[in-house]
């Protein structure tokens, strides 16, 4: 979501298809992403045939990470997932889920 949400402060409009094309993921989940973007209350503009882009002057203020943050992120970002690992995790539940 958040490369999408990206991806809509760097262009005009992208429709749908494009977005699902550029990550590699279905139409699908191009929409849900979409609309958990929307109920987390960015303002998102829809138009048939032109795409999707954000409400105009709406902008993410940009995010500062420290070294060591950034030095955290990338090597996490290359970990291979070990599955089993989330289980250990105390609220989790299973299926994606974590107690709230």
């Amino acid at each position: 979501m958040t490369a999408i949400l990206i991806q809509l402060q760097a262009k005009r409009s992208v429709k749908g298809p494009e977005m699902a094309e550029r990550f590699g993921v279905s139409l699908r989940t191009v929409y849900r992403d979409l609309r958990t973007l929307e109920q987390a209350g960015v303002p998102l503009c829809g138009e048939a045939g032109v795409g999707y882009s954000l409400a105009q002057g709406y902008r993410l203020p940009p995010v500062m990470f420290t070294r060591e943050e950034t030095t955290a992120l990338l090597t996490a970002e290359k970990l291979p997932a070990v599955p089993g690992r989330l289980a250990a995790a105390p609220g989790w539940h299973g299926r994606g889920r974590l107690a709230a």
